[in-house]
């Protein structure tokens, strides 16, 4: 854990027949700090109040705090004023005689006021849009590829070096990562233009210069992940896609395979490799795995030991890591499964239902952070759409009235479970069902693979 302490707050205690000046521990209860504060007041360890029940801590005309906070979560400020009164003469509510000064103050009290923050994120997001708008405007241009390679080029260039100084020099990570973002998109208008020769527009860049988009992406994004230090799940989710995809555009190109058999191959994959994530995020945070030791002895000697400050360092890093790998993963997956519905076919569009289903069911797994299961749920979620609007969209009527009544019914049942579960301990029996639900789907995964990518009229062929 960090070393820096929350500086005390200074605040004035008052209570029925005195007042102190004291500053208070952040880190400090206000079960621990009552006691103490009722003895630097005066209050003798007989007084009535701490017989009838103790004594209660709060601002003027508000609810007494919570015994179990700490003076830092409470958000005390330097200069307040609290009240120390005995808990069987609670403070009775403030009552005010200038309405409009009292409803302006509690107005300036409400949460989600503008801030110098939110000037800053508003100005790096329009920023940002610019940076996207002006890549969008080169490629909408309509020149040659071969003309975009420079200006694209010198822009990616110029934005990595800003996120890299903005992160490493400036200190402003958040900065660094907002020009992370524009350097990637510019970086794929550069690889598109390296090898789309003279091809103009957008429509019309070949497979090459696809291919060369998606490489400079992932070459951009490693070296942003290196050097900005914040956004690291995003630029190694954007390194992994990238790198993933190059490989299967590759192969696509060389094979002249179709796009949903490439799809499939892609899915199957990614299904067989998802459980080698979390050592390959360990592997990224350079967590050293120790060996079981043989003996009590070999335990002494050769287990190494790990300064706290570096656990929690390895820890953010993992966790990032993972969630980058999670996220491309899952990126990938929804990439595979909408490819296949929309290319058609009831074998298509079975496995892209097992593939959304899949990512559903893999967020089931043990988690502490909730950015990793909610990339999960969201690729899963965002592959059932696109299955299910192939599958009504192009649908007679009566077809369409009976998916919509069948997703309000869903709709009923999601929310059942969102109202009950989180106050209920989870079954055992609907775990283990669950358990063999994802077993199905993930085994079901690789035949209809074998099906849409043809190996199974192959070995049929071969069999005479």
């Amino acid at each position: 854990m960090s070393e820096t302490l929350s500086p005390p707050r200074r605040v004035t205690v008052v209570a029925p027949n005195a007042r102190v000046d004291v500053a208070l521990p952040a880190d400090a209860t206000v079960s621990e700090l009552v006691p103490q504060l009722a003895h630097l007041l005066g209050m003798p360890a007989d007084d009535p109040a701490v017989t009838s029940g103790g004594w209660l801590l709060s601002r003027l005309g508000r609810d007494p705090f919570d015994t179990a906070r700490t003076v830092g979560a409470l958000g005390l400020a330097d200069g307040e004023l609290l009240y120390l009164l005995p808990r069987s003469q609670r403070m009775p509510p403030a009552v005010f005689d200038d309405i409009i000064d009292a409803f302006a103050g509690k107005t300036d009290d409400l949460p989600g006021g503008w801030s110098p923050a939110a000037t800053r994120r508003s100005g790096l997001a329009a920023a940002l849009v610019l940076v996207v708008t002006a890549a969008v405007l080169l490629v909408v241009a309509a020149p040659p590829w071969s003309a975009l390679l420079t200006p694209a080029a010198a822009l990616c260039l110029a934005l990595v070096t800003g996120a890299a100084v903005l992160s490493r020099v400036v200190g402003d990570s958040g900065a660094g990562a907002g020009a992370g973002a524009g350097a990637l998109v510019h970086a794929a208008v550069a690889g598109a233009a390296a090898f789309g020769g003279d091809a103009p527009g957008p429509t019309r860049l070949p497979g090459l210069g696809l291919l060369g988009a998606v490489v400079c992406v992932g070459v951009v994004a490693v070296v942003l992940a290196v050097a900005v230090a914040d956004g690291v799940a995003a630029f190694v989710a954007t390194a992994v896609t990238s790198a993933v995809l190059a490989v299967a555009l590759t192969a696509t190109l060389a094979t002249g395979a179709r796009a949903s058999t490439s799809a499939a191959v892609l899915g199957a994959v990614l299904v067989l490799l998802w459980p080698t994530l979390p050592a390959a995020a360990l592997r990224l945070a350079r967590v050293r795995i120790p060996s079981v030791p043989g003996d009590l002895e070999e335990f002494r000697t050769r287990t190494p030991l790990t300064p706290e400050a570096e656990i929690e360092r390895q820890a953010v890093l993992a966790a990032g890591y993972l969630t980058g790998l999670l996220a491309g993963a899952a990126t990938l997956v929804l990439g595979s499964a909408a490819v296949l519905a929309v290319t058609g076919g009831g074998w298509r569009v079975a496995l892209a239902a097992c593939l959304s289903g899949g990512l559903v069911l893999r967020a089931r797994t043990p988690m502490r952070s909730r950015g990793q299961r909610l990339v999960l749920l969201a690729g899963g979620a965002a592959g059932a759409v696109v299955v299910g609007l192939h599958l009504t969209l192009g649908a007679p009527p009566g077809t369409q009235v009976r998916a919509a009544a069948a997703l309000v019914a869903a709709a009923g049942l999601l929310a059942t479970f969102a109202l009950l579960a989180p106050g209920r301990a989870p079954s055992p029996y609907w775990g283990r069902f669950y358990d063999v639900v994802d077993f199905l789907v993930l085994a079901a995964v690789f035949p209809l693979a074998a099906q849409v990518t043809g190996l199974f009229a192959r070995a049929r062929g071969f069999g005479g």
